[in-house]
């Protein structure tokens, strides 16, 4: 499984789990940055302090370093996890953070470790490494950013996510980032799927914000699978979430899970909503 997973980055046709190696190149950091409010966090959180954000699926980095620029300063010390099932691009990742790419701009630079820098406290692992060292694992006062090979979507991976909260002292995150992450999880998983997604962001973390992919997007990757003699998502011909019915669903599915849409900001260029949610205790 994880050689499918990782092979995709090879072949930006071939990415099954949406892990595209020139993704920024063709959705650049930049086209969500600029639809999002400067006061995000500020407007969310008057009383600043040390804030925790979680980026699922954030592919090589550059948008979670873009979201970190944009959001740690004044009384806000960002901490951003970003985690990824592919570990090549996580490794990519880090080594940008390495060499001090913090432009958001894509990076081709190969190896594999990770140190610290002189603005972040940036710490490799994968599935198989604890994140729990406290002389690493606490960001720095200024915030941090923290890649990790991790699929959210398997009990392993919510460990790591957990244990990473743990070492920040906090239960939840701030906030979560989706962006266009949904429909792969969709695709593998299926309604139920996106249900337990959502269900975690749910229990985890007090803000989520979703950029869902729409139905057309379903309709291009399988086509694109096909082209290539790939076999079909696994989950594709199950889903009744889809067409007209998606938007909706996904809504429904939210606030099955207790969350509320707290605000919209508006379309990305690929007319993709941007919708935050509250998580809310029932």
């Amino acid at each position: 499984m994880e050689a499918s997973k990782n092979k995709g980055s090879e072949d930006p046709g071939g990415a099954r789990f949406g892990n595209f190696i020139n993704y920024y190149q063709f959705n650049p950091a930049e086209e969500r940055i600029c639809h999002l409010p400067q006061d995000l966090f500020a407007d969310l959180y008057p009383a600043g302090g040390h804030l925790n954000a979680l980026d699922i699926g954030c592919n090589a980095g550059n948008l979670s370093v873009a979201l970190h620029r944009r959001y740690n300063h004044h009384n806000v010390k960002l901490n951003i996890l970003g985690v990824d099932i592919d570990e090549a691009l996580i490794n990519r990742a880090n080594d940008s953070l390495i060499n001090n790419d913090t432009t958001g701009k894509q990076s081709d630079i190969p190896g594999d470790n990770a140190k610290d820098t002189k603005q972040n406290v940036i710490v490799k692992a994968n599935t198989k490494e604890e994140i729990s060292d406290k002389e690493t694992e606490k960001a720095a006062s200024s915030g941090g950013i923290k890649f990790v090979h991790a699929d959210v979507m398997s009990d392993e991976g919510i460990t790591q996510v957990q244990d990473y909260l743990k070492s920040q002292d906090v239960h939840k995150f701030d906030m979560i980032f989706l962006f266009s992450v949904s429909m792969w999880i969709h695709l593998h998983h299926g309604d139920s799927g996106l249900s337990r997604l959502l269900q975690i962001c749910s229990r985890i973390s007090r803000y989520t914000l979703l950029e869902p992919q729409p139905w057309k997007c379903y309709q291009t990757a399988a086509r694109r699978m096909r082209k290539l003699s790939l076999p079909e998502f696994p989950k594709f011909s199950e889903i009744k979430l889809r067409g007209e019915n998606l938007y909706p669903g996904v809504l429904d599915l939210a606030r099955s899970h207790n969350m509320e849409v707290e605000k919209e900001f508006g379309q990305t260029k690929w007319n993709r909503k941007l919708i935050l949610f509250k998580s809310v205790e029932k």
